[in-house]
Formats: C-alpha cells, sequence, structure tokens
C-alpha cells in the first residue's frame, strides 16, 4: 500500500512539474540588426563584376589556376563553375579558407563566393 501512494505522490508531482513547466509566455525574439542582416543575407552577385575581378587578381596571377594548370583554369567562367558545382570552391575558399595560396580572402571576399554559388554559379 506504501509502494502505491509514493507512486501516485510521483505521478501527481510529474504532472505538476510538467504543467508548471508549460506556461503561456511570449517570446520575444530580438530584431537582427543591421550587421547581422548583412551577414546573414546575399545580394545579387555577378560573375562579371564580383567574382572574376577578385579571381583573376588572387587565383591567376600566382599561375595556379592559369589556363592549362593542373590545379584547375580558373581564367574562364566554365573552369571556375566545374569547383563551384563540385563543392571544392567553396570547400576550400569559404569553409576551410585555405585559398588562395598567398593568403585568403576577407570575410565580404568569401561572402561573395559563397553566395554566387548559392545563387548557382551564375554567368551574369
Amino acid at each position: 500500500m506504501l509502494n502505491s501512494h509514493k507512486k501516485g505522490l510521483a505521478i501527481v508531482g510529474l504532472a505538476s512539474l510538467m504543467l508548471y513547466a508549460c506556461t503561456k509566455e511570449k517570446v520575444v525574439v530580438p530584431a537582427a540588426t543591421a550587421n547581422s542582416a548583412a551577414v546573414d543575407t546575399c545580394i545579387t552577385i555577378s560573375y562579371a563584376t564580383d567574382i572574376a575581378p577578385m579571381v583573376s587578381a588572387s587565383c591567376n596571377s600566382a599561375s595556379c589556376h592559369k589556363s592549362g594548370s593542373l590545379f584547375g583554369d580558373f581564367t574562364s567562367y566554365a573552369g571556375l563553375k566545374a569547383v563551384a558545382n563540385s563543392g571544392s570552391l567553396n570547400n576550400r575558399v569559404v569553409v576551410l579558407k585555405t585559398m588562395p595560396s598567398s593568403g585568403p580572402f576577407t570575410d565580404e571576399q568569401r561572402k561573395k563566393i559563397e553566395c554566387w554559388i548559392e545563387q548557382g554559379a551564375l554567368n551574369n
């Protein structure tokens, strides 16, 4: 009889705890700041205006990704599009930050590359 009384108290206590935990308070989510919105939102990125000049200055000039290179030809859209599609560009530039070998891109440059890939790596 004592065990069933303890079980009953335990069940009542657990039920009370569950009811107490469920409140009807509204959770207020803070509005995004200007900086967090800029980091999380992609603007339209142009291959011709944003990506090609950056890649040309940082990847082709070091003879790493010139025409005929064993490491990939980034002198043309098709060459860069291939590594964007494979995931290699995102992995090496955005995730690992190991490229370009002359030194990683800035946060802003990496974000542009990331956005360009997310937008389909268009030739625009």
